[in-house]
């Protein structure tokens, strides 16, 4: 997939499946500075899905969104923490509907995601690692719990570490073509393929 400005080299091959549950899809997305972005690849996809249920008069609502894998990343780096300062976790806005909180600005216009902080900053503030680690495993199957931020200090010095720059990322080899020494896309397809089966895509 390429946007019509882009050069062959900067194509981007992206791969879905359907997972064992039949509602959801695992992704493997090729990163690509100038390539086609993953919302470039939903909004398409969305767009798609509206068009066919309009040309055949069916009402209904379907959408697509795409949910990065969380990354073990996060929690290596937790435990190399020895003060937890500041965790701010950032949810939909649903999460606090009903809650008087949502009411005291006395304004319809806030935006669609909210910061919730525990802890302040300051020598000798500690949020609880079973609290983190908990809310932190709750976001594969909470969709409104978009983020979370933790804030603290190391041997060597502060430490900040967040979900949202700590997705899962995995590199693949993959072959050439001989002509235009492009990435040979069925060889890509196959790694994809048996990197899906060893993180349990299937």
């Amino acid at each position: 997939m390429k946007k019509e400005r882009d050069g062959d080299e900067e194509k981007t091959h992206i791969a879905l499946r359907l997972g064992t549950n039949k509602d959801i899809f695992v992704t493997v997305y090729e990163y690509n500075h100038y390539g086609v972005a993953i919302s470039d690849v939903t909004e398409y996809i969305n767009e798609s899905i509206e068009r066919y249920l309009v040309e055949n008069n069916i009402c209904s609502s379907l959408k697509i969104k795409f949910e990065p894998y969380l990354s073990k990343e996060f929690l290596e780096e937790l435990k190399n923490m020895k003060k937890k300062n500041v965790m701010s976790v950032i949810v939909d806005k649903e999460m606090l509907s009903g809650n008087e909180w949502m009411g005291v600005a006395g304004r319809n216009d806030i935006k669609q995601t909210v910061t919730v902080v525990f802890g302040k900053k300051g020598r000798g503030q500690n949020v609880p690692d079973d609290l983190i680690t908990s809310i932190y495993g709750n976001m594969s199957t909470n969709e409104k719990i978009k983020r979370i931020r933790v804030e603290g200090s190391t041997l060597a010095g502060q430490m900040k570490i967040d979900t949202e720059s700590m997705q899962m990322k995995h590199s693949l080899q993959v072959e050439l073509t001989t002509d235009t020494h492009e990435v040979n896309t069925y060889d890509c397809f196959k790694k994809i393929q048996e990197y899906l089966e060893s993180i349990g895509g299937s």
